[in-house]
Formats: structure tokens, C-alpha cells, sequence
């Protein structure tokens, strides 16, 4: 059985799992708009390098 990471040594029980995963699915979401903004910036930079 997993210990909770909430500070404690009792188990972790099916909510502490759940509040986790959903934490970690929204640290997913926002890593995933952070790439898309750097690609984005990337395009942009290297059309102005390809233009010098």
C-alpha cells in the first residue's frame, strides 16, 4: 500500500489518488500549452534569422 504524500504516514486512500492524478493531468495540460506557445515563437524567430 502507498503512503499519502499529503504529510502523513496512513495509507493514501482513493481520494488522495484522485486529487494527484487530476493535479498532475492539469501540470500536463498546462506544459502542453506552454510547447505550443514556444513553437510558435520559434517559427517566428527563425523566419526572421532565414530574412537577415
Amino acid at each position: 500500500m502507498e503512503e499519502s504524500d499529503l504529510g502523513g504516514k496512513r495509507p493514501a486512500s482513493t481520494e488522495d489518488f484522485k486529487k494527484w492524478y487530476m493535479e498532475e493531468c492539469d501540470k500536463n495540460l498546462k506544459l502542453e500549452e506552454e510547447i505550443k506557445r514556444l513553437k510558435e515563437v520559434i517559427k517566428v524567430q527563425a523566419g526572421y534569422i532565414a530574412n537577415d
